[in-house]
């Protein structure tokens, strides 16, 4: 992996882990602030709506980020080019919701809320109601969301250079010449030597193994039969 590849690599790893924890944290704090006015001397309903009840995408496209740190590593080709498309859309709809939460919800969203967070005990559909925007944290998100966009966007465009855990962890390619291994043991199981030079005019040394086992079989075939052939050659007197 070149110089460049590296430092690509690791701003998309960085961006995801970075922008993931950051989204994932936001969207645990309280985005607005729901109050329902009653009469004094009654105390005020007041709720802390946090970015996860207002946007529960914002959390889960969160962890889908920081999913796809392990991702890109398991991944290479075409695959990892899914991931970082899958990424950029992750990271838009992260930052979408995180924009539109900066503008306080409506009256009626907002007695909806209160009605879920109290099972409707004490509503009452004229009170009035104000919401409060803390836009701190819907920002935070927002910039999360933009940093998996960026480090899907690094996917897409750079991640065929980019190594990975598949790489690392394949089975190694076979040695060469298995024939040629299963010949010389061949050879050794029928007593022959298969280091030995071949035979002059022989061309190479791959085959000398089954030359050798060749040339054994001719010489078994061509040679007399010992005591008994010269026996019935012998003339009587």
């Amino acid at each position: 992996m070149t110089a460049v590849g590296r430092l690509t690599f690791a701003a998309a790893l960085l961006g995801l882990i970075i922008g993931g924890a950051l989204a994932l944290f936001a969207s645990g704090r309280s985005w607005q602030t729901v109050t329902a006015h009653r009469a004094r001397p009654l105390a005020d309903d007041v709720l802390d709506v946090t970015g996860r009840t207002l946007h529960p995408a914002v959390s889960g496209f969160a962890v889908v980020a920081l999913a796809g740190v392990v991702g890109i590593l398991a991944s290479r080709g075409i695959a990892r080019r899914i991931i970082g498309a899958v990424l950029v859309i992750a990271g838009g709809i992260v930052c979408w919701d995180a924009v539109t939460a900066l503008r306080a919800i409506s009256s009626e969203h907002a007695r909806s809320v209160l009605r879920d967070a109290q099972s409707g005990v004490g509503l009452d559909a004229g009170r009035a109601v104000t919401v409060a925007v803390h836009p701190v944290w819907p920002v935070l998100a927002a910039l999360g969301g933009l940093l998996i966009v960026l480090a899907g966007a690094l996917t897409i465009g750079c991640g065929s250079a980019w190594t990975g855990l598949s790489g690392r962890y394949e089975h190694p390619a076979p040695a060469a010449g298995p024939q040629h291994d299963a010949r010389l043991w061949s050879a050794l199981d029928r007593g022959i030597d298969p280091t030995a030079d071949p035979a002059p005019g022989a061309g190479g040394t791959a085959d000398a193994p089954e030359r050798a086992a060749d040339q054994v079989r001719d010489q078994s075939v061509d040679a007399p039969d010992g005591p008994a052939s010269d026996s019935s050659t012998r003339t009587e007197p």
